[in-house]
């Protein structure tokens, strides 16, 4: 399972369309609010939050990150 969190609003992968992810941050911007985006990924192989620097720090994980968590993260980057 894959989620997009933009602010307070949150969608699955499949619902979030280039247009709501744009429509969130333009909103948020034209506010005058700090942008955070959040991708949640969770599946056999892995699991991993993804997010951008306006969230603040994240708490990170009890475990070294796997092949394909480590691959995720590097694409991140």
């Amino acid at each position: 399972m894959i989620r997009v969190e933009i602010g307070t609003s949150e969608r699955t992968i499949e619902n979030a369309d280039p247009n709501w992810i744009n429509e969130q941050i333009s909103r948020r911007r034209r506010d005058g609010q700090a942008v955070c985006a959040r991708v949640r990924i969770a599946d056999s192989r892995a699991n991993v939050i993804l997010t951008t620097p306006a969230c603040g720090p994240a708490g990170g994980g009890n475990r070294p990150p796997n092949a394909q968590e480590s691959e995720i993260f590097a694409l991140w980057d």
